[in-house]
């Protein structure tokens, strides 16, 4: 039952980041791509730019003293996992655009904040 419960708070912070980037320009294409590797919360295009965007989140209680940020909560190894589903990505798709990873994160306690990191990381050698 937690799980699902975490599961479902992760899709509603990837929706909320989705609906933020359509607001500022960004053209979705596509939502939750899975690799054995690894999966992108959401591929979207800026101006003539791929974007990958890990979405993190953080639900905590009105009175929380919990300080971690969900952006810091980016490994190395998730990094390492993002840039060969990017890559993956890219090749089926026959994309050959610049690409970039942003990193966008949704803390929830009684509204959600949002913070948006373009360039949050470079991708890393697999």
């Amino acid at each position: 039952m937690k799980k699902q419960n975490h599961k479902k708070k992760g899709q509603q912070a990837e929706t909320i980041a989705t609906q933020y980037l359509q607001q500022i320009g960004y053209k979705i294409l596509a939502r939750n791509v899975r690799y054995k590797q690894g999966e992108i919360d959401i591929v979207a295009l800026d101006k003539d730019q791929i974007v990958f965007v890990e979405v993190r989140s953080r639900w905590t209680k009105k009175n929380s003293n919990k300080k971690i940020r969900p952006e810091d909560t980016i490994t190395f190894p998730k990094q390492r996992r993002l840039t060969y589903a990017a890559m993956l990505f890219l090749s089926e798709n026959n994309i050959h655009k610049s690409a970039r990873f942003d990193a966008i994160g949704v803390h929830i306690s009684s509204k959600a904040i949002l913070s948006h990191y373009k360039n949050a990381f470079e991708a890393t050698n697999i």
